[in-house]
């Protein structure tokens, strides 16, 4: 996966910069594409198991930069349709 900033800066460069602006140039859309998920808790788990089973993995690891706002039962929601899929 290329990278569009110039060839030797690194997101830590431009964080040491500030170049906040810069860094989502270096993450190309495939790259997001194939680390995120997208939508309710329910469709977030199908798509999970089903990344996980086509990956061969044991187990997946999930990351949210959970808010006071977020509702402890997204993780419900997600784990059901994880077990649903």
């Amino acid at each position: 996966i290329a990278v569009a900033a110039g060839p030797r800066d690194t997101v830590s460069d431009l964080m040491r910069r500030g170049e906040l602006d810069e860094m989502p140039k270096m993450v190309p859309d495939a790259l997001v594409e194939i680390v995120t998920l997208w939508g309710n808790g329910a469709e977030l788990g199908a798509q999970l198991k089903a990344r996980v089973k086509a990956a061969g993995a044991a187990r997946a690891s999930l990351y949210h930069n959970v808010s006071p706002n977020d509702p402890v039962s997204m993780w419900k929601d997600i784990s059901d349709g994880y077990k649903a899929a």
